[in-house]
């Protein structure tokens, strides 16, 4: 069972999509530099180079967009983003730009964020409001339960798998 603890579903994780690295147009090094255990699962994988130009970003993203759209043609993928507040922006980036590639894939993309941490000038604010005007992007706003909803939540049987 994956935890969620760093390195607990690497093999979870990197399995399904090594068959997608091999084809063409899939900078496997590339993507190896966010999914390590790639490494592990193809063994002669050139080292990643040093350091992140503009070039080297976009092909990290290309190459990651890439994998997905190949995986998708087999069955769908769905993406749960979560906590994006916290990102750091290279991670706000790569959104960006997949968020620009998502209309001929079969990829859900499903980001959750707390929106009073963000402010005017906060990386993801920008994203936010960019990607709201792609084709196929849904925003929606999430308000709290209120308490008496958590309770009838938590006598349901999905409530009780937390108890």
């Amino acid at each position: 069972m994956c935890t969620g603890a760093p390195g607990d579903c690497s093999a979870f994780r990197a399995a399904p999509f090594a068959q997608y690295t091999t084809v063409p147009g899939v900078g496997a090094t590339d993507i190896a530099q966010m999914m390590p255990e790639l490494r592990d699962l193809i063994p002669d994988l050139a080292a990643a180079p040093d350091g992140m130009s503009e070039s080297a970003r976009f092909r990290l993203f290309d190459s990651t967009t890439t994998l997905l759209r190949n995986a998708s043609q087999t069955r769908p993928i769905l993406i749960v983003l979560d906590d994006l507040q916290s990102a750091d922006a290279p991670s706000i980036l790569l959104l960006r730009f997949l968020a620009t590639q998502l209309d001929d894939m079969a990829v859900m993309v499903l980001g959750t964020y707390r929106d009073v941490e963000l402010t005017p000038v906060h990386p993801l604010t920008l994203t936010i409001d960019r990607i709201g005007h792609e084709p196929g992007t849904r925003l929606m706003a999430l308000t709290g339960l209120a308490a008496n909803d958590v309770v009838a939540i938590h006598d349901t049987p999905v409530g009780r798998l937390f108890q």
